[in-house]
């Protein structure tokens, strides 16, 4: 059984301050698929040639191919999807990932190319669809939903892995990684870096309305195991600094430590993402002496309001004292991720507090975007509820940066909020003290034709843009709220 599975082209692809990483989770279920006497080829057209599609299935000949998709790229899977099928209808597809398991009936009847869907995580469904392909059951497939006598058949509810050890590392020789030459993160490009990118670590403890992660179920690989990975990083990829892609890295303290020491031991570098809530500046000294080069918190607000509004559990106080701590421990690059409208009742003067704070927190690098309603968000059904988003709505249009939304919150529009956050990152990122920084840090002359491209290219897609948004007839469905400016 051959199986193949394909990374749809991205939209922001050419956005060069756009994070370019390679499909860790199409590497993770290839592993798991090979580890079962499945042979598996893994496409991803972010950076290979959508041109070498049929090519490549005319070579492989793949038995059944999947596609992963986050709900702006799912028309360009859908796409990909109809290729395959006016090539060869006898391939069946599935298509998993975020849009997929919010949506996944829907995500059907939109897309008659799809022969299947897979909610939630994709091993065994996978596994499963491949031994019905060969004639096993697909009854009762916990997250498949099928295609069956013109109706969809929808599986039990997706089941997740408790014992996240139990399945095999990912298979990163899978993966066209000599193709990724743009940045993991912001502020760690290739051009001077040797990157590798690790998930180590399923679910979120906490539920904020504009994220997916809403069962507080987290689940993490032992220390041991992530040491594993770390050392096929090191010794069979060459990496010198490691992306770590958990949305929180240091919820576990008594797996961190270990973690910790085996970077020094490896002599690697590293960055990562976790709340102004679980650090200290004990842990982040600590963190500094082994290799930590940048940390990313997630502050979304400055307002008291619209932190309790979000559901994010965090106070102003608790960003301040995180980002005096880690720049008093020494940490390079220290980023604050704002959402612009990240609750509808958002006003003007939580937006002002928002940039108070963040002259107060002075990041390194900040990463400010205007909100998006996922679909299987909280946030996605109350904007509905409230008239401030068709259902309609173009799937196109949920990207964080360079869109063009047709929903809005209750008192701006999604355009205004944009202005709001090309003026945020124009004056940080042209300041005198960004460009100091700059001089304290860069790493080579890599480094600053990255900074230089990223700069042109941010430039180049914050200029006005006139177009009407895309998709359904979104803009004339919505209840027109009250307006107000900044």
């Amino acid at each position: 059984m051959k199986v193949g599975l394909i990374k749809p082209p991205s939209i922001l692809r050419n956005y060069r301050f756009i994070n370019s990483q390679p499909p860790i989770n199409l590497a993770m279920l290839g592993a798991y698929l090979q580890e079962r006497g499945v042979e598996v080829q893994i496409r991803d057209f972010d950076v290979q040639p959508l041109d070498d599609l049929e090519p490549w299935l005319a070579a492989f000949r793949p038995d059944l191919v999947g596609l992963t998709a986050m709900t702006p790229m799912i028309l360009a899977a859908a796409a990909i999807a109809q290729r395959i099928k006016d090539r060869s209808g006898g391939i069946p597809i599935v298509v998993g990932g975020p849009h997929a398991s919010a949506l996944p009936e829907r995500t059907l009847r939109e897309f008659p190319a799809f022969d299947f869907a897979i909610a939630g995580e994709g091993e065994e469904p996978l596994m499963r669809l491949v031994e019905g392909l060969k004639g096993a059951s697909l009854d009762g497939i916990p997250g498949l939903s099928r295609r069956e006598g013109g109706a969809i058949v929808a599986g039990p509810p997706p089941r997740r892995f408790q014992d996240l050890d139990s399945l095999p590392l990912p298979d990163r020789g899978l993966l066209p990684l000599d193709r990724y030459q743009g940045q993991s993160f912001r502020g760690f490009a290739r051009r001077s870096l040797r990157i590798a990118e690790l998930v180590t670590s399923r679910g979120c403890p906490y539920a904020c309305i504009f994220c997916h992660a809403q069962d507080r179920k987290v689940r993490m690989l032992s220390a041991a195991r992530v040491l594993e990975d770390l050392q096929v990083c090191r010794h069979r990829h060459g990496a010198q600094h490691i992306v770590f892609m958990d949305d929180m890295f240091t919820l576990n303290r008594r797996r961190l430590a270990p973690l910790l020491a085996g970077l020094r031991d490896l002599g690697l570098t590293f960055n990562c993402s976790t709340r102004v809530d679980a650090v200290d500046p004990d842990l982040l000294r600590e963190m500094a002496r082994s290799g930590c080069r940048g940390v990313s918190f997630g502050v979304e607000s400055g307002s008291p309001r619209v932190l309790e509004w979000i559901g994010k559990q965090i106070t102003v106080e608790q960003s301040i004292r995180a980002f005096d701590a880690a720049r008093a421990a020494g940490i390079p690059q220290i980023e604050a991720s704002i959402v612009l409208g990240a609750h509808p009742d958002e006003e003007a003067v939580d937006i002002q507090q928002t940039i108070a704070l963040l002259r107060r927190l002075r990041p390194t690098i900040i990463s400010v975007t205007t909100v998006v309603p996922y679909p299987g968000t909280p946030l996605y059904q109350l904007m509905i509820d409230r008239g401030l988003l068709s259902p309609d709505a173009g799937w196109d249009q949920f990207v964080f940066f360079g869109g063009r939304p047709s929903w809005r919150t209750q008192h701006f529009t999604i355009a205004e909020l944009a202005k709001v956050q090309n003026r945020i990152l124009r004056e940080h990122f042209f300041s005198w003290r960004f460009l100091r920084h700059l001089l304290r840090t860069v790493r080579g002359v890599g480094d600053v034709r990255y900074y230089l491209d990223s700069a042109a290219g941010f430039l180049r897609s914050s200029l006005p843009d006139q177009r009407p948004p895309s998709g359904g007839g979104a803009g004339s469905t919505l209840k027109p709220p009250a307006r107000e400016g900044m």
